[in-house]
């Protein structure tokens, strides 16, 4: 008598391929995990590394930190008129790594303490064209609420020589009138 081909049309077969699939799958090696930068985006991006171990460097970091011996020369001296000390830092943009935020730290000027502009880095420099709204803003002995700070320009970084020679700032009101504009040169060495 002959024997009848094999069939997978009952359960004992379909439950023996289920079995085998299980077992093939289940003896394969994962992958070694090959840890470096993963973002290819990084200056260090390591091609063939699969778990990020948070060592991506980026154009952006060399401006990272704060700045000291800080000078600043301005066209308009409205908004300054003491020559307010001012110092700065250059800190990053979450989530973007070819961004950074330009911190003005002011210690006696009657305006927000904390003024920010976001720039783009590209090699050795940073082009900022930026403006935000900020609570308030002192400017002729009159407060401008939801005033608008913007700040265009090219910053370069020489060694740790910061110079921001076209420092364009302005100043708006709510309505985008503009209240004040002064062109600065900036300068300060970056703190190691």
């Amino acid at each position: 008598m002959k024997k009848p081909p094999f069939k997978l049309d009952h359960f004992g077969g379909y439950f023996s391929l289920v079995v085998f699939l299980f077992l093939v799958v289940g003896c394969q090696k994962e992958a070694p995990k090959v840890p470096g930068c993963t973002d290819p985006d990084a200056l260090n991006y390591e091609v063939g590394t699969n778990e990020d171990d948070g060592t991506c460097t980026y154009e952006r970091d060399k401006f990272l930190g704060e700045y000291t011996n800080t000078s600043y020369s301005c066209i308009d001296q409205q908004i300054w008129q003491d020559n307010e000390p001012m110092e700065f830092r250059i800190s990053k943009v979450p989530g973007e790594p070819s961004m950074v935020t330009f911190v003005t730290i002011y210690t006696r000027a009657p305006i927000d303490p904390d003024l920010r502009y976001n720039g783009v880095v590209n090699g050795n420099t940073i082009e900022f064209d930026y403006s935000y709204s900020v609570p308030g803003f002192y400017i002729d002995a009159h407060t401008y609420v939801g005033a608008i700070a913007g700040l265009k320009g090219t910053a370069t970084l020489t060694g740790n020589e910061f110079d921001f020679p076209d420092a364009r700032f302005t100043v708006s009101d709510a309505d985008g009138n503009l209240l004040a504009t002064f062109a600065c040169h900036l300068t300060g060495t970056k703190v190691e």
